[in-house]
């Protein structure tokens, strides 16, 4: 009996690309890299809040923009024109978790941090749930550049 290098080699890339997946809803295996995952313009697709009811509409006038130089900006949009709060974003604890820092207004007010477990990053999705409130989900959806 002759051993087969080629079925070891592929049986081994098979088992490696199955248990690499971070994320709970994947994908098992992504050619792109975390950080060009995540950069890009993003709408809020879905949300939930504490109580685990939806409350997308909350989120209507929010999109966010990361790039990858890990810059952060969340524009919200008002009656009397977009607010841009401005910041940093990092991974963390194995990439597995998503750090929004030093979100503040230019003139320096208003500043907030938030940290997510990643559940799901894709090219066109990207899902976070807040780990003291596991309720509390945010599914983004990239937005397409017309």
């Amino acid at each position: 009996m002759r051993f087969d290098w080629k079925f070891l080699l592929f049986s081994v890339l098979i088992a490696g690309l199955l248990t690499s997946c971070k994320y709970e809803e994947g994908p098992i295996l992504s050619l792109q890299s975390r950080v060009k995952r995540v950069a890009g313009d993003w709408d809020v697709a879905y949300s939930t809040n504490s109580n685990g009811d939806e409350n997308t509409d909350t989120y209507e006038d929010l999109k966010f923009s990361f790039r990858e130089d890990y810059t952060a900006k969340a524009e919200v949009m008002t009656s009397f024109g977009s607010v841009d709060f401005l910041g940093t974003w990092d991974f963390g604890q194995d990439d597995t978790r998503f750090k929004l820092e030093d979100l503040e207004l230019p003139v320096g007010l208003v500043g907030f941090d938030e940290e997510f477990d990643i559940i799901r990053l894709t090219q066109d999705e990207f899902w976070l749930r807040d780990p003291q409130d596991t309720l509390r989900v945010f599914h983004l959806e990239a937005i397409e550049i017309e």
